[in-house]
């Protein structure tokens, strides 16, 4: 919780530490002690140090929300090149390989325009030592010659492995849910 609030949420972090800061003062506005007074002083110094962690610090969870957002950014662009960059040779998606799938994504993006990809609600989980599992809802707008869907909803779990310099994706699959008429990854590729 701690690790979450000072090396990923930059705003919640600020807003806090604003708050915690206005509290010194009230109280050495109202006490006017040396202790006070140096309380002030330190929380003014900590502040642009605290921030400034929080930006440069990368947390692994962070490293693959960011390779997932990356992922969707190249869809958007149709650019199966970027995607292959980030599996991992063993790679796989509902029996199929890295290649095939690939070949299939090119297909699928050739056909397909996909625009206004948006991804929330991570769920990062690190199971074993080495393997980041991410879950997270994406909606994009897909267009073809003969179909247009303004608002596509999804829900997606990648699994990742850290090879010791970069995460890589090992497998992705497509959670049915609800409103999604995804509830395959191959349901991408008709």
């Amino acid at each position: 919780m701690i690790s979450k609030l000072l090396f990923e949420s930059f705003w919640q972090l600020l807003i806090l530490l604003v708050a915690v800061q206005f509290g010194f003062i009230a109280v050495w506005s109202w006490r006017r002690t040396r202790a006070w007074g140096r309380a002030v002083s330190i929380g003014f110094a900590a502040m642009p140090s605290l921030l400034s962690l929080s930006i440069i610090v990368v947390t692994p969870r962070e490293e693959v929300i960011g390779i997932c957002r990356d992922l969707a950014a190249a869809v958007e662009l149709g650019d199966p090149g970027a995607i292959g960059k980030h599996l991992a040779k063993d790679f796989e998606a509902a029996g199929f390989s890295r290649f095939e799938f690939l070949d299939r994504v090119e297909q699928s993006l050739t056909r397909y325009d996909v625009d206004q990809a948006r991804l929330r609600n991570f769920e990062v989980s690190f199971p074993r030592r080495n393997e980041a599992v991410a879950v997270f809802n994406a909606a994009c707008r897909v267009r073809c010659v003969d179909a247009f869907f303004n608002r596509l909803a999804s829900r997606w779990r990648l699994t990742f492995r850290d090879d010791g310099r970069i995460w890589q994706v090992t497998r992705v699959e497509a959670l049915p849910t609800a409103f999604s008429p995804i509830r395959d990854v191959r349901d991408c590729f008709r």
